[in-house]
């Protein structure tokens, strides 16, 4: 609501409104004039818009917004104002938007609001307009030179003479992002692509490396400090925290590890041992045939072939006879066939005919990826839904038959289709992330009053699997994805923000429901799945941390330790790093080595995204996501460690309750890890609510010594809603380590 109050006050100012009943004659005046130049004769074809009917109206204004939010800007309008508004929404009728077009150019709308997906169908009729205000909410969906989309409002934007851009996220992955948005509404205000990569984000992502120099870090700060001043003039930064500080509640968040099941471990263990998997992992990897420097993925080994790599490199030298060609024409010659196992590899559209195609074996990254989150999520996904499409159910089918054996298949009903019986898709023993779902919403079940929480997910299949669980458990919820109408969305999110109704949960995909949405209703939000993208789990968890909460927010967000989505975690800790710097202007820690598309170290590469460790990613590298007063080299130093020595990790701070609830309210503030008995810093460290402190000292295992070096009010037994919550399971524990978002 924030940045769509300010939009509207500019528009105000832009078309001189007062405020009062004068603003509704002015547009009756309008509208009369507009007749009497009809009785007249007068071609309005061939008038500027407003030059007529009234000169003082500088042009129609054009909101681009996501569709899932134009009703609510319609009805914002509405409610701020006497503005003549017209939306444009499917499905579209060519005569209704002809007559927008038409009514715009006689002066006689003020307002026009489309949805982003109907930018490049519109693009015709939108560019005869000269427009005074465009205004893209949600810009950052842009940020993809190539996209059709984007292309469509490139087109559009010579045509206005004003152009404003609101996001909260202008930066997400890397620095050319920024680049593109800026340079869509401003071209050229940054300097051209290869002088912006050149001056601004090689030396600035280079002094983000834990190991870099003086000399590298110097040149980063400095090439920071000239990037603000050139961006000062067209970029206008407000957040919450520095505009509302005084207004809005906290915003807290945990992240909460959680372990797999059995299930899980033995399954994600075996699917990266499947030949599609090992052919990515290992691509980079010396080729085992013998020549000098090659590498796996571009000499033996450019797709899942059934072999060694031995055998295939004789198949190389003696079928290429020291001749260049390529590898395709050369298993085209020889007898070597793909592995039968490798069914993603053969259900590519890429190799319909069994052929190589140019971008093997990095073709089967993504797919593979997919594979590995579903796993993370739930086992019960990589089974085929028996509400799909049967070519994709032949698919999944074809997956699951050498993902599964029959002892993994059993406690997911023995068959390779899903069970469609919610008590068995519902049961959390298959799934370490669902077992603590349920814990957490137990214990915001069991707080009087009832704690309203929204789930976000990115899979709607996921959803259905939580869906299941609020039925068997008789939670009361709401769902709002994709597949929710456009009519019935606006009722949706007004039912759960209703006091009066009993609405427990709102199911809620990232996707749909991540942007524009008012959810204030409820303080707790549980993120149950990470996107590679920091910015869409940013712009999830503040649906309810917006102008009218008056609750402190808390965000949990869910992460399946060892596996992918660490790595994502891990991930979207160095992009919010780059982007505080950069955006916000804040310095926090350089913890990684790795340094986007130049150095893979901890975070990039296959070798990391393929890969698997049961104590957890960040516990490998000796990272922790705590903040202390104390340099983590100065204490080592102090206490005498030896550099080699091993530092706890997260495996440690699992069972130390108290510091896994430490967490830096405001941004992220991580550490590398350090010794167990580093202060952590008093005003920083907030306790959960008591119901959830319950909760976690119940799920949590630890011994006497560690307890007793806890702080005081930590090591205290919570109190609050504990006869709630279930007994602990044997190895069930949750696992929180702080982090916050900005």
């Amino acid at each position: 609501l924030g940045k769509t109050v300010q939009v509207i006050a500019f528009l105000a100012a832009v078309f001189s409104k007062l405020g009062k009943v004068a603003d509704g004659l002015v547009l009756t005046s309008r509208r009369r004039r507009h007749r009497e130049s009809i009785a007249a004769a007068c071609p309005t074809s061939l008038m500027s818009p407003g030059s007529s009917s009234d000169p003082n109206f500088p042009g129609p204004a054009l909101i681009c917004v996501p569709v899932c939010v134009l009703s609510n800007w319609a009805s914002e309008l509405k409610k701020w104002g006497k503005f003549e508004v017209k939306v444009i929404k499917s499905p579209v009728h060519e005569e209704y938007v002809e007559g927008v077009i038409a009514s715009c150019m006689e002066g006689l709308v003020e307002v026009v609001l489309v949805g982003h997906s109907l930018l490049d169908r519109l693009n015709p009729h939108l560019t005869r307009v000269d427009w005074s205000v465009l205004v893209i909410d949600e810009c950052h969906a842009f940020k993809e030179p190539s996209a059709k989309r984007t292309m469509a409002l490139m087109r559009l934007v010579p045509c206005a003479r004003m152009r404003l851009g609101l996001t909260g996220t202008p930066m997400s992955n890397h620095l050319m992002e920024l680049f593109n948005l800026m340079n869509l509404l401003a071209p050229g205000c940054l300097g051209s692509h290869d002088a912006f990569q050149h001056t601004y984000m090689r030396p600035i992502k280079r002094a983000r490396a834990a190991n870099a120099n003086e000399e590298t870090i110097a040149r980063g700060t400095e090439r920071h400090e000239r990037l603000a001043k050139v961006k000062a003039p067209y970029f206008l930064r407000r957040s919450k925290k520095v505009e509302l500080k005084d207004m809005l509640p906290i915003k807290e968040q945990l992240v909460v590890f959680c372990h797999l099941s059995p299930l899980q471990v033995q399954l994600y263990r075996r699917l990266l041992q499947l030949p599609d998997f090992a052919a990515v992992r290992l691509s980079g990897e010396p080729c085992d045939c013998g020549r000098q420097g090659a590498i796996r993925g571009e000499c033996c080994y450019t797709a899942p072939f059934h072999g060694s790599g031995e055998q295939q490199g004789q198949a190389v030298h003696s079928v290429a006879n020291g001749s260049h060609r390529s590898l395709t024409s050369v298993f085209a010659d020889s007898a070597f066939e793909i592995d039968p196992r490798a069914v993603i590899w053969r259900q590519m559209p890429s190799h319909s005919e069994g052929s190589l195609c140019e971008r093997c074996p990095n073709c089967l990254i993504f797919p593979c990826i997919a594979k590995l989150q579903k796993v993370a999520n739930h086992p019960a996904l990589l089974q085929v839904n028996s509400r799909d499409p049967k070519a994709k159910r032949d698919a999944v089918k074809a997956f699951a038959e050498v993902a599964f054996t029959p002892e993994l298949l059993e406690p997911l009903g023995g068959t390779y289709t899903r069970a469609e019986n919610v008590l068995m898709t519902s049961q959390t023993e298959v799934c370490g992330k669902l077992r603590v779902l349920e814990d957490i919403l137990t214990a915001f079940w069991a707080a009087r009053p009832v704690e309203k929480c929204v789930v976000f997910s990115w899979s709607v299949q996921t959803l259905d699997i939580i869906q299941d669980l609020c039925i068997t458990r008789g939670w009361p919820y709401l769902r709002f994805d994709g597949s929710t109408p456009q009519g019935r969305r606006q009722g949706l999110i007004d039912e759960f923000n209703d006091l009066t109704k009993s609405n427990f949960i709102f199911l809620c995909s990232t996707r749909a429901g991540g942007v524009g949405i008012n959810l204030q209703s409820a303080r707790k939000v549980v993120i149950f799945d990470a996107n590679w993208n920091p910015a869409y789990d940013q712009q999830a968890q503040d649906r309810c941390y917006r102008i009218g909460q008056r609750k402190d927010v808390q965000v949990l967000r869910l992460v399946a330790k060892g596996t992918i989505e660490e790595l994502v975690y891990m991930r979207q800790l160095y992009k919010s790093h780059i982007s505080e710097e950069t955006v916000d202007g804040t310095i926090s820690n350089r913890i990684f080595h790795a340094v986007q598309d130049e150095e893979n170290g901890e975070l990039f590469g296959k070798s990391n995204i393929f890969s698997f460790d049961e104590a957890g990613h960040l516990q490998r590298h000796r990272i922790q996501p705590v903040h202390c007063e104390e340099d983590p080299a100065e204490v080592v130093e102090e206490e005498g460690e030896d550099e080699a020595a091993p530092l706890p990790g997260l495996e440690h701070l699992d069972a130390r309750r108290g510091a896994s609830l430490l967490h830096e309210v405001q941004n992220f503030v991580v550490h590398r890890a350090v010794a167990p008995t580093t202060r952590c810093s008093g005003e920083t460290r907030r306790s959960t609510d008591g119901a959830l402190r319950d909760m976690l000292a119940r799920e949590t295992c630890f011994d006497d010594a560690v307890l007793g070096r806890l702080p005081e009010d930590l090591a205290s037994e919570p109190g609050g809603g504990g006869d709630a919550v279930p007994p602990p399971r044997q190895g069930a524990a949750l696992h929180a380590a702080a982090a916050a978002a900005a």
